[in-house]
């Protein structure tokens, strides 16, 4: 192993070196080292037994966004904000054929601030259905979940995906794809103890089948559930960012004073392209089962549907049950995309306290201009609707572990909320984000 990464660093000082060697190509004395910088710089072996590539992104984003979307005042005023969305860098690569790894660290995060790790495991590939991943990686629930943050077509996922989907979570989980179909299951810290303090666990998996799968048409059906115990709270929540720059957690208050228990949750996808056009959907149901006298288990629904159109004619790219990076037919024209989408999310159920009930729809309409395979350029509209009819709204939870009640967002502080925001606040909301990226 020694060896060969010594290699690789000799090799590539002699290929920068020498104006004879061939292009892309560098040859040693054993393995030929292969290089690339397309994209991100990325060494292996002929034999690809041995590789590493180191890459990253940086999103930079500005906001507009007023009446129920602005915490502030919740009076109708307009906010603005200028901030980095992510920044983040990665390196990745296998080791004697079987054996990869992935490293991804946040540089910076509009939702965490940065300095944390986003995916952090080793992973057993000798088997091609049955590959053993251990450490932290997304749980296998819904496409656009799993779908890069550098490839979803809209700006922000999403808010019934931010919501219901769990991303990343420390665990071993187990799975095999090609492009015509594929599995993948696993058990998750929950990232809460019980009473005892003893670890609680999630279990997580996804199905998905693509029966049509051809460079310019596709039919993808994927099926996602996940169960997990909870650690008694009065509230149950999610992320949800509504199209605009990412939010606090959303918590959803039992009613009669009762605890969470469990969590269980099913994600149906339908998704398809047809040369330049590309189509998908999700829907999410959720059931929260509660403890206390006379208490109703919670339900909870949401669902998306989205369209998008390639003007410049390239077809969306599809790889083992999610999409993939864009590749523009032409350099500098680049490749231009149109987006819109429609979802709602329903939080009026009995078993959810009164002042914390609320439903509605998100409406998304974006552009998006990719002229070479690194660099994006985004820009969305975003309106959102809610029911002004159901009390008193959503509040934001900043602390669903350590607050017995949800606390607004303190005065002066810039927070990009949805239209579940505050009971001052008005029952519509409108913003527009506009996004540049790099990612190699």
């Amino acid at each position: 192993m020694r060896s060969t990464l010594l290699a690789c660093a000799v090799s590539a000082a002699a290929g920068a070196l020498s104006v004879n060697a061939t292009a892309g190509t560098v040859t040693t004395e054993g393995q030929d080292i292969v290089i690339k910088t397309k994209g991100g710089f990325e060494a292996k072996t002929a034999d690809k037994a041995f590789s590493f590539k180191i890459g990253g992104r940086v999103q930079a984003q500005y906001d507009s966004f007023n009446d129920s979307m602005n915490l502030i005042d919740g009076d109708g005023s307009t906010g603005s904000d200028l901030f980095i969305r992510r920044a983040r860098v990665y390196l990745k690569g296998t080791v004697y054929d079987d054996w990869a790894y992935k490293i991804q660290f946040n540089v910076a995060d509009s939702g965490s601030g940065g300095g944390t790790f986003e995916d952090l495991y080793i992973r057993w590939q000798g088997a091609n259905w049955a590959n053993i991943t251990v450490g932290k990686h997304k749980e296998p629930f819904s496409l656009q979940e799993l779908t890069s943050s550098k490839w979803v077509s809209t700006v922000e996922r999403a808010a019934n995906v931010d919501f219901f989907a769990e991303g990343r979570a420390i665990g071993i989980s187990v799975g095999g794809a090609n492009n015509f179909g594929g599995y993948h299951v696993g058990l998750f810290d929950n990232g809460n103890n019980d009473d005892e303090n003893k670890q609680l666990w999630a279990f997580t998996g996804r199905g998905h089948l693509s029966p049509i799968n051809k460079e310019r048409s596709l039919l993808h059906l994927g099926l996602g559930l996940t169960t997990r115990d909870l650690d008694d709270s009065n509230f149950d929540g999610g992320e949800v960012t509504q199209g605009i720059k990412k939010g606090d957690d959303v918590a959803v208050g039992f009613a009669d004073g009762a605890q969470g228990e469990r969590r269980n949750a099913i994600n149906a996808e339908l998704a398809g392209k047809a040369g330049p056009f590309h189509a998908q959907a999700e829907a999410n149901w959720r059931r929260t089962d509660v403890d206390g006298s006379d208490s109703e288990d919670v339900n909870t629904n949401g669902w998306y549907v989205q369209a998008g159109w390639f003007i410049t004619g390239e077809s969306r790219i599809y790889k083992k049950g999610k999409w993939d990076k864009v590749k523009p037919n032409k350099k500098g024209v680049g490749a231009w995309e149109l987006v819109a989408r429609v979802e709602g999310l329903n939080f009026d159920d009995d078993g959810i306290a009164a002042k914390y009930r609320n439903k509605g729809n998100i409406y998304t309409i974006g552009a998006n201009w990719y002229p070479n395979e690194i660099i994006r350029i985004s820009a969305n509209y975003v309106q959102a609707n809610w029911n002004e009819d159901l009390a008193e709204g959503l509040k934001i939870e900043f602390d669903p572990c350590c607050d017995s009640e949800p606390r607004e967002a303190p005065t002066g502080e810039l927070v990009r909320a949805d239209s579940f925001s505050r009971p001052e606040s008005k029952g519509s909301g409108r913003g527009f984000t506009i996004r540049m990226q790099a990612a190699f």
